[in-house]
């Protein structure tokens, strides 16, 4: 009986390896994809300033471009921003939209005269109140936390001309405004500073054609704007996932 027990205690340690075999193993669940640090929405602010040329010429009924004249408004900018980024490999993609307040402006003397009563003058006063711009951006990432892009798109703004007439007895003022549509182009660098903030330098050129504005005894003005523009700005990043594999994962 003894010898009986014994071997069935033999025979069932050696058939446990085999059932163990046997049994099916479960794969341990996959990581999930490393984060990409470029990848999905972000928003910012930025400052900066624009200078540029607005050139104008004059007409009216029965006087064909009777006058011209250009000034050089510069100023001020600031506003925020928004977009969403895709990155594979090396690569980045996305859109962006901004929108600005402008201090730009510029003012020329057309005429100026003395008189017994005190002087009279002709000023015109161009300027430029707010731009936005709606653009696509292709980026690449020497290094994780780097990103050097060109971006171009849509620009639209707001042109204003105004004449101000100054006199001994007050003065008078008349203006017309126009909000314009046109494009702009340019690029930037981008570093990620901390998880989720970078901080970037940009250039865009913006051109936004030529206005058509309203002046006093049934002038016609047309004014061309095109502006140079140079800011910096910080971005939080969201986050999201790549499209490919990559440099996804930042050292800071």
């Amino acid at each position: 009986m003894k010898k009986v027990s014994a071997l069935a205690a033999t025979l069932t340690l050696m058939a446990t390896p085999v059932l163990a075999a046997e049994l099916p193993v479960k794969a341990p669940p996959a990581p999930p994809p490393p984060e990409c640090i470029w990848c999905g929405f972000y928003i910012g602010a930025n400052v900066g300033g624009s200078w540029g040329n607005a050139h104008s010429s004059f007409d009216a009924p029965g006087f064909p471009a009777f006058f011209t004249d250009s000034t050089r408004p510069d100023g001020v900018i600031g506003g925020g921003q928004l977009g969403y980024n895709w990155q594979t490999n090396n690569w980045v993609f996305g859109i962006e939209t901004d929108i600005q307040a402008s201090g730009q402006r510029d003012s020329l003397t057309l005429a100026a005269v003395a008189t017994p009563l005190g002087g009279i003058s002709l000023t015109q006063t161009d300027k430029e109140t707010w731009f936005g711009t709606t653009r696509g951006r292709l980026g690449f990432t020497p290094a994780n936390n780097w990103l050097l892009y060109g971006t171009g798109g849509a620009a639209y703004g707001n042109v204003n001309s105004a004449f101000t007439l100054a006199t001994p007895f007050g003065t008078a003022t008349a203006s017309d405004s126009a909000t314009r549509f046109g494009w702009t182009a340019g690029g930037g660098v981008e570093y990620m500073f901390l998880p989720r903030w970078s901080f970037k330098v940009e250039y865009l050129y913006m051109d936004l054609g030529t206005a058509n504005l309203s002046q006093p005894l049934g002038i016609t003005q047309h004014i061309r704007f095109h502006d140079n523009i140079a800011r910096i700005g910080i971005d939080y990043h969201f986050g999201g996932f790549g499209l490919g594999n990559g440099p996804v994962e930042a050292r800071y």
